[in-house]
């Protein structure tokens, strides 16, 4: 039977953890982590638990991450790593006791939600659309329970994704914000043009050199033309191919 004491409190801006466990529980919407000879849910403080722990085996540095699994509230975000992706999803609910899952060490547990496909099944990322530097975090074994804030602006726009359904990259993401730089970019070099504030030659050549330059860095082969170069009254400026 599952034991449960509902100890989460929402608060204003969420929290991102990683939380370390089996690829069993993910699919259920659950985290799990280990001391299963201890049931969490019964215990009022994280220290309870540690000091329980550290006086049967000693606990050392690990006690952390047992305080930073009571300090998870409704809404923070949870990673949770599988073999080659990861799932994203919000904490809910409180700590609970599954003794089905003693066997794996994984009876402590909480409830996340995690975004499904079309099949119910739960949208994971791949860990290569992530920061090199958050890949490396994500790889550390040792760690079951870890505080990932420093890595909170890409985890929430990978969240939003998920959450809205639209496809995440990490490359896509300096893509984007890449075409919105040279967007603004042509914006702001149509408006000196047209106001004449720019250090262009006078007398159309200084905009035929530009022209032919931006010609060239899409690809093609460009050069400016000789006024005799068409035929009667033709004129052309530049030639491209």
């Amino acid at each position: 039977m599952i034991q449960q004491k509902e100890v989460s409190m929402s608060h204003e801006s969420p929290k991102c953890y990683l939380v370390r466990t089996i690829p069993e529980l993910i699919e259920k919407s659950i985290v799990g982590i280990g001391w299963s000879d201890y049931n969490f849910s019964e215990m009022e403080t994280s220290q309870q638990v540690i000091d329980a722990i550290k006086g049967d085996y000693g606990i050392g540095r690990r006690a952390n991450q047992i305080r930073r699994f009571f300090a998870i509230t409704d809404g923070d975000i949870i990673v949770a790593p599988l073999a080659y992706s990861i799932a994203i999803g919000r904490a809910k609910g409180g700590i609970f006791f599954d003794p089905e899952y003693i066997k794996f060490d994984r009876a402590n547990q909480r409830r996340v939600v995690f975004k499904l496909n079309e099949n119910n099944k739960i949208v994971t990322l791949p860990r290569g659309e992530f920061s090199e530097a958050f890949q490396r975090r994500i790889r550390v074994q040792g760690m079951t329970v870890n505080d990932l804030s420093e890595f909170e602006p890409e985890i929430m726009i990978a969240l939003s994704k998920v959450e809205s359904g639209k496809d995440y990259s990490w490359k896509s993401q300096f893509e984007e914000k890449e075409q919105k730089s040279a967007e603004a970019f042509k914006d702001q070099l149509l408006s000196h043009i047209q106001t004449g504030n720019t250090n262009l030659q006078t007398g159309g050549i200084g905009l035929e050199h530009l022209v032919r330059e931006l010609l060239i860095l899409d690809g093609y082969d460009a050069n400016i033309m000789s006024k005799r170069a068409m035929p009667g009254k033709a004129d052309a400026d530049i030639k491209a191919s």
